[in-house]
């Protein structure tokens, strides 16, 4: 029994160290988007995709916005977010990112892929102006499929231990405040609509049912959230 026991403390502390580096890494990946972002603005003086200086040229109102009044579509200011960047210079894919979804959607194709999960990426777009999204622009991390014409679908990728700790090393650790905060998803997202609330269902949700502020840590659901982090609030002053 006592063998057993330092086994499985074993594999726990190993899935612990596993989920740490993961993290870390995840976390460094979305640093060097930052980077980029405050390189472009500071060079350019607007946002990608919002630019009116590149092509497809944007309106330079300081959002990014598809040409939907929602963001789950890829068109717009939205597409061409990372394809300015990418023709910057930003390129972790080796590519120059399309801006056309009319027949197709993937990561590392058409948005930087992480190297977390599978199809894990990030769309940048505007907030819809209320809590927990005040009209700022994010970075939307989730799972993509493409749905049809330029509408994608999304899946959570992470646990909520994962998205717990990914939170405490950019921001509050808080799941409703701060630059980091979770955020919920459909078959077909309206990533920028605050009603998508994360998962608060007792034992497989992301946040506590009772507290939405709270990671659900003890959740039995390996895939309950997607994450929200603000453009640029990772680049150091």
């Amino acid at each position: 029994m006592v063998i057993v026991g330092l086994l499985i403390a074993g594999i726990m502390l190993a899935t612990d160290i596993v989920e740490a580096t993961e993290a870390q890494i995840l976390v460094r990946e979305i640093q060097e988007m930052d980077m980029a972002a405050a390189n472009f603005k500071e060079k350019y003086g607007y946002l990608g995709g919002d630019s009116p200086l590149h092509t497809p040229a944007g309106n330079g109102d300081g959002q990014i916005i598809g040409t939907a009044t929602t963001n789950d579509t890829f068109d717009g200011e939205v597409s061409n977010y990372w394809r300015h960047l990418s023709e910057f210079g930003y390129q972790p894919d080796g590519v120059i990112y399309s801006n056309d979804a009319t027949t197709s959607f993937k990561p590392g194709i058409h948005i930087p892929k992480l190297s977390y999960g599978r199809d894990v990426g990030a769309i940048v777009g505007s907030g819809d102006g209320s809590t927990p999204f005040p009209g700022s622009v994010y970075y939307f991390i989730t799972q993509y499929k493409f749905y049809s014409s330029t509408y994608f679908s999304a899946l959570h990728p992470f646990s909520a231990v994962m998205a717990q700790a990914i939170d405490e090393k950019m921001d509050d650790g808080l799941a409703n405040s701060g630059n980091v905060v979770a955020q919920g998803v459909g078959l077909v997202s309206t990533i920028s609509d605050t009603t998508a609330a994360p998962d608060a269902t007792a034992g497989t949700g992301c946040v506590d049912n009772g507290d939405a502020s709270i990671y659900q840590v003890t959740s039995t659901n390996e895939r309950a959230c997607t994450l929200a982090v603000r453009l640029m609030s990772q680049v150091k002053e």
